[in-house]
């Protein structure tokens, strides 16, 4: 989700907790799917790395 928009309540000034609540909840949902995906490219990068060096094959890192 790259936008969102939060309603401005006219009763009391400020948001709707809830609405901000729900908002926080996704975005950590999303990090942590993100983080677990960069966890294993990493992995998977390693492994190749390891293996490429087992071959004899260089890896320019500047690519």
């Amino acid at each position: 989700m790259r936008t969102c928009e939060i309603s401005v309540h006219r009763l009391r000034e400020g948001y709707d907790p809830d609405e901000v609540d729900e908002i926080l909840d996704s975005v950590a949902d999303t990090l942590e799917v993100l983080a677990k995906r960069a966890s294993a490219f990493e992995k998977r990068a390693s492994r190749l790395e390891r293996i490429c060096r087992e071959h004899g094959i260089g890896i320019d890192e500047t690519k």
